[in-house]
């Protein structure tokens, strides 16, 4: 795996509400196939709109009635809980053909399906995938698709496996490989190999809600898992002010309930309560930034920051103030 891992939200145009989407093509040539009949999809395919193919195969001579061999092979996208889904369902099968029975052998595979994710702004979350499997079969999944499998078949007569792994996708895309085979049991009544592969978008439950309208000054606001696998010092929210005047009295107000409280003469609003002011130095560029480092161990917040900055016009103070951020966490 070698695949950016973060969390990450923005303000206004805020990404835990931008879509996620799944692509997926044939990274290999999808094959199915009883005896010497095959049906394929090629290399390279659009799988998104999902696609399907299947082969199957009457036995005939001394085989009971209805007995046969056949395989398939499915792409599909839907929308999970949170955040789209793609499954690759693999089957080779046979029924009724006994032991004294010639059945042609069917097969699923081994073929690759590669599923890419993309966001127009950074979106937070985590990926989970998983493998179900019976008789007869083989798979691996790739997060990242760089060559590390998380998931790979250990052999169990019957298989289930998941993996979750907190995950930053963004307009670069993130990959994922998906690579499976089935195989039928030949002389075994009813018998049936599968392999059913899954990945899964699950949204960040952190999330930043903007509250009112900036007046004269901008907030932005995103949160941050440095590193999932460690426990102290890797989460953290960051929050910048934009758009100032050149003035030097600038600073941060986070509270914890909502106010509306115009303060004249510009009449801008404060949003929040008063509870701790964070004072801060403008850039050239009219910009601010603050950082919160949440505590090891930390269980849950429900805050609101502000960004005030100060100007002085015809003998005048006036404040300038940001819209409002409410921060939700987890």
């Amino acid at each position: 795996m070698n695949c950016r891992i973060a969390l990450s939200f923005v303000a206004m145009a805020c990404a835990a509400n931008a879509q996620v989407t799944m692509r997926a093509t044939a990274a290999t040539t999808l094959r199915v196939a009883v005896g010497s009949t095959t049906r394929t999809i090629p290399a390279g395919a659009d799988l998104t709109a999902g696609a399907s193919i299947s082969v199957s195969q009457l036995a005939g001579g001394s085989c009971p009635p209805g007995a046969g061999s056949g395989a398939g092979a499915s792409v599909a996208i839907t929308a999970g809980a949170s955040g789209p889904r793609c499954t690759f369902s693999n089957q080779a099968w046979e029924n009724g053909s006994g032991f004294f029975c010639g059945v042609a052998p069917s097969t699923a595979g081994a073929h690759d399906v590669l599923v890419t994710l993309t966001a127009p702004q950074p979106t937070a979350g985590a990926l989970r995938v998983s493998a179900r499997g019976s008789n007869g079969r083989w798979f691996s999944i790739d997060i990242g698709n760089d060559g590390s499998a998380e998931l790979v078949d250990q052999g169990d007569t019957l298989v289930t496996q998941e993996y979750e792994v907190p995950i930053l996708i963004d307009s670069t895309g993130v990959g994922v490989r998906l690579s499976a085979s089935a195989v039928n049991q030949s002389g075994l009544f009813w018998s049936t190999g599968s392999a059913t592969l899954a990945v899964e978008f699950l949204q960040s439950g952190g999330r930043l809600t903007r509250i009112g309208a900036p007046c004269g000054v901008d907030l932005t606001g995103h949160y941050e898992l440095i590193d999932p696998f460690f426990s102290t010092g890797v989460e953290r929210f960051v929050f910048q002010g934009s758009n100032a005047p050149p003035w030097p009295a600038a600073f941060f107000v986070i509270g914890t309930t909502d106010t509306w409280l115009p303060i004249p003469p510009s009449n801008c609003p404060f949003r929040t309560d008063l509870l701790i002011p964070v004072f801060v130095t403008l850039n050239p560029a009219g910009q601010a930034a603050v950082t919160l480092n949440v505590p090891a161990g930390f269980v849950r917040t429900d805050f609101r920051i502000q960004f005030l900055v100060g100007m002085a016009q015809g003998g005048l103070e006036y404040w300038n103030m940001s819209e409002a951020l409410r921060v939700r966490y987890p």
